[in-house]
Formats: C-alpha cells, structure tokens, sequence
C-alpha cells in the first residue's frame, strides 16, 4: 500500500518541476529575466518537498531563496512591463535579509525552523501589493496585463475565483 505522504510528495515535486520547466521555457523564448526568476523560485521550492519529507531541517534555506527570488521577479515583472523604476535598495535589501535570516534561523533553530515562510509570504504580499498598485496605475482600474485576468476578490466571501475578462 502506498502511503499518502509518498502521494502528495510526487504530486507536489511534479507541479513543481512542471511550473518552473514552463516558466523556464518562457525565459528562452523571450529573454524576459523575470520568468528566469520565477521559474528558479520554483526549482527552489522542490527541495523543500524533498528534505521535509526525510526529516531534514534545512528546508528553511531553500524556501527563503524560493520567496527572496518570487520577489526579484516581481518586481523585474514590474520593470519589465511598466516605465516605473525603484530604489535600488527597495529590489534588493530585502531579498537578501530573507535569505541570510533563513541560513541563520537553520544553522541555530533545530527543533522546527518555520519563520522564513513567515516573513516570505510578508513579503510575497508586499511585493504583490506593489505590482497591483503600479499596475492598476499604468493599466488602468483593474490592473489587467492582457484580455483576461483572475480576479481574487470571491475568495475573501469564500467563493471560487474566476477569470474574467
């Protein structure tokens, strides 16, 4: 009998490796660097499958690399398809703060070192605010990038997203 932990790590490494392999095609068909740094924020999320699975506690690096380069490609995103440029030190402080206090938190924490997700996701929501709103500024309105878009509000009244246009 195959055990459910087995499952979910073959279905979560898979969605993985096919996330970043599209992300990285992206990157060779256009030279777009924010596809190349979304698609290696994904390559650093399988590890973290992997060594949580074999009780290894060093996950925290990898996910801190993962948020430290969701980040960068946010905002290349931003430089990418807009005119609006920003404090050097904005792009790059953080990042780096995240990744040397997830190295500090899994060389010194051995019990369960979590707080890199923590502050990942603070700063996954920072970052995505500040592409909403200068979105929504050089877009118009609604922030759309293309003819349709996801809109996410239903999820806050517990109801399913859905793509509009």
């Amino acid at each position: 009998m195959v055990h459910a932990s087995w499952i979910s790590f073959a279905v979560l490494g898979t969605i993985r490796i096919i996330a970043a392999l599209l992300l990285l095609y992206a990157y060779y068909k256009s030279k777009r660097r924010s596809a190349l740094f979304l698609s290696l924020s994904w390559v650093m999320t399988i590890p973290t499958t992997t060594f949580g699975f074999i009780e290894l506690r060093i996950e925290n690096i990898f996910i801190g690399l993962a948020f430290a380069l969701w980040y960068l490609g946010i905002f290349s995103i931003v430089r990418e398809e807009t005119t609006i440029s920003f404090p050097r030190e904005l792009i790059m402080i953080p990042p780096i703060v995240l990744v040397l206090f997830a190295i500090a938190q899994s060389t010194f924490e051995k019990d369960f070192p979590e707080d890199a997700y923590y502050l990942g996701g603070l700063l996954t929501v920072v970052s995505g605010s500040i592409g909403r709103y200068v979105f929504s500024m050089h877009y118009g309105k609604d922030g759309k990038v293309g003819k349709y878009y996801l809109d996410w509000w239903p999820a806050f009244y517990a109801l399913s997203p859905y793509l509009s246009n």
